[in-house]
């Protein structure tokens, strides 16, 4: 079996319709086979309650049905393959018009291109990645820093970096909780109850957030557990801690694409709310 290669994200629209997606269809067509000697088919995939309709070619009857059912679409696929193999990029696009929410995908068997095929299209169509968009939610200016570029990071493929400035951006949220909800008294008395047995421990003064840094992540997710923060929370955090180390570190190990698309789901959902 053949390896494929994918690229997805999700993108806000406001005006965003099928006849420029399928614009966007025969540029790719055009750019990536059109004067390549390869021989040329395509396919149009209209799925409505999981029932498809298939299409060979973007006509009338394609546009009119699609134009009908519109707020009824949960998927459009436009594909475009080589008829003399199983050479098949695809095009995807999930779209739920009443939340103006677009899911595209790019996948190819030919790793020199799906990557950046996908990055054209965002580019040509302006589309704004609906992180973007809700990270305007995120009022605390340092946390939304480290969010930003971490999803700079990770549309780009840096996953790894991604992963360590989103976290920087969890720990942050972390210790403001501290200074807000649970009181650094409190947190103070626990941690020292926690290095008990540690005769070398000492605490510098905590004058800035920055200074919760002296203790080391663990140690700090323990005593919110113990404090107050709930637990199947504290659980997936400490997970998550593992694989920001696993990141951090010098290994041969690179997370996968849908391990850091559902990192930076939970995430945002569970400590950025969104």
């Amino acid at each position: 079996m053949e390896t494929s290669y994918s690229k997805s994200g999700n993108f806000a629209y406001n005006s965003f319709n099928f006849q420029d997606f399928f614009n966007i269809f025969i540029d790719f067509e055009n750019k990536y086979f059109i004067g390549t000697n390869k021989k040329i088919g395509r396919y149009i995939h209209v799925w409505i309650n999981d029932q498809e309709v298939k299409f060979d070619e973007f006509n009338n009857t394609c546009s009119e049905y699609i134009t009908q059912n519109f707020t009824n679409i949960d998927r459009i696929q436009l594909q475009v393959f080589n008829l003399d193999s199983n050479y098949s990029p695809s095009l995807f696009s999930i779209i739920k018009p009443e939340i103006k929410n677009l899911h595209l995908g790019v996948t190819s068997l030919d790793s020199n291109i799906y990557s950046k095929i996908f990055n054209d299209i965002v580019h040509k169509f302006k589309l704004k990645s609906v992180y973007d968009t809700r990270l305007l939610r995120v009022k605390n200016v340092a946390e939304r820093d480290y969010l930003e570029e971490a999803l700079k990071s990770k549309n780009s493929g840096a996953f790894r970096g991604a992963v360590i400035l989103a976290w920087n951006a969890v720990m942050h949220n972390l210790y403001r909780r501290i200074e807000n909800k649970y009181g650094k008294l409190l947190f103070l008395n626990e941690i020292k109850k926690f290095h008990k047995k540690d005769k070398k421990f000492k605490i510098r003064k905590i004058n800035h957030l920055e200074d919760y840094q002296q203790f080391k992540d663990f140690e700090i997710l323990e005593v919110l557990r113990k404090i107050g923060l709930d637990q199947g929370l504290t659980k997936r955090l400490r997970e998550f801690l593992d694989l920001r180390n696993d990141c951090a570190h010098v290994r041969k190990w690179r997370p996968s694409e849908q391990l850091i698309e559902a990192f930076f789901e939970e995430i945002l959902k569970r400590i950025f709310h969104f």
